[in-house]
């Protein structure tokens, strides 16, 4: 049950982390923090149809656990590491009526990643169990379904592993 437990602790944090953020203003002049979506986005394609996405869903930020392993025992105490990914989702339409692309897509969506980057680095561990291990590594690919804006940071995470019982009979179902 650790995975589980550690993205719900990254969704909580980030969902504070965030709640006073809101530097992606919509057409209609308003600021919005990003959602924090639970292991995947409304839309399940990674490439969506921009014609076919609910701008509300923008900006939007989520945490999945990709791998683990397990490792010890040092002193009887396995340890566990986790492979996390955070996904990062901007709207961003152009004003300029001469291109389609727009920086300020891409401005929007470095400065929400560079937002959870410092939140976490400057925290180093979450929930008092969680800790973060380096590298901290995000990328933004290359092709980007504009207006739609996507980036990805990937995260290792260390934290106590199982406690082997040995020596003691385990009854189930009491």
């Amino acid at each position: 049950m650790t995975a589980p437990l550690l993205v719900k602790a990254l969704n909580d944090y980030l969902r504070l982390e965030l709640s006073n953020y809101a530097a992606v203003q919509g057409k209609d002049g308003t600021f919005k923090p990003p959602n924090i979506f639970d292991w995947s986005t409304p839309f399940k394609d990674p490439k969506p149809d921009p014609a076919n996405v609910k701008k509300d869903d923008f900006p939007y930020v989520f945490v999945r656990a990709l791998s683990g392993i397990e490792s010890g025992p040092e002193a009887g105490i396995l340890s566990s590491k986790i492979d996390v990914l955070i996904t990062f989702g901007v709207y961003s339409i152009s004003d300029d009526k001469s291109s389609q692309l727009s920086a300020d897509g891409a401005y929007d969506l470095i400065n929400l990643m560079e937002r959870v980057k410092i939140a976490l680095l400057r925290q180093g561990i979450i929930d008092r169990r969680y800790e973060l291990s380096m590298p901290y590594k995000w990328e933004i690919p290359d092709e980007q379904a504009y207006p739609m804006w996507f980036g990805q940071a990937f995260t290792t995470w260390n934290c106590q592993g199982v406690i082997p019982e040995r020596g003691v009979e385990i009854i189930h179902g009491i």
